[in-house]
């Protein structure tokens, strides 16, 4: 059982069996308590780390950080939790081209994940090392629904490339009716790329 310190300077420790235990020692491949609690789907020890000073910021040994993983899950409830923390919602990626949480989310298709990491802040132009952003990743891999509500949102996109044998670029026509901006209450009319309701 883990019991948080109550020393002035023991932020950051926590005690456990009588010892102190810093909260961000790493196991073989990097990962911080924080990030496998995350991993595990553990909102309750997500919130007490947090509470205690756990590192958001903090990257395994693939660069990923607790907010990249539960982008890339879909774990809503702990990213909330981090962003309230202070996360950075356009950390980039130190070991893998600056890849972000929004661009791990937009490539999995989870839609509120976007829209957390948007409504925090996330950049929906920022771009990886290769210059892709956000768009590019959701649109690579076929995901329709974060392709529209992007588009809706103004999000542009890099220079398309090829992916397994299909040209990375959908056009708005392929969106097929699965997002309506109009029923969107967070899509801006006023914005120039606006496309409108399908």
């Amino acid at each position: 059982m883990l019991i948080p310190s109550i020393g002035p300077d023991d932020r950051g420790m926590l005690r456990h069996q009588g010892s102190m235990v810093h909260l961000e020692v790493c196991d073989a491949n990097g990962s911080t308590a924080l990030m496998m609690a995350v991993s595990a789907n553990n909102l309750d020890m997500c919130k007490l780390l947090l509470d205690y000073g756990a590192k958001t910021e903090a990257n395994d040994k693939a660069g990923w950080t607790p907010l990249m993983t539960a982008a890339h899950t879909g774990y809503l409830e702990a990213m909330k939790e981090m962003l309230a923390h202070g996360a950075l919602p356009d950390f980039g990626n130190p070991v893998d081209k600056k890849q972000t949480a929004l661009m791990l989310a937009a490539a999995q298709g989870h839609l509120p994940a976007v829209m957390i990491l948007v409504l925090a802040g996330a950049d929906l132009d920022r771009a990886d090392g290769d210059g892709y952003t956000a768009l590019n990743y959701a649109s690579s891999n076929r995901q329709k629904e974060v392709v529209a509500w992007m588009a809706n949102k103004g999000a542009t996109m890099r220079q398309a490339r090829q992916t397994q044998g299909f040209e990375a670029n959908l056009t708005l026509q392929d969106l097929g009716g699965l997002y309506s901006p109009a029923d969107d209450p967070e899509v801006d009319a006023r914005n120039p790329r606006f496309i409108g309701a399908q």
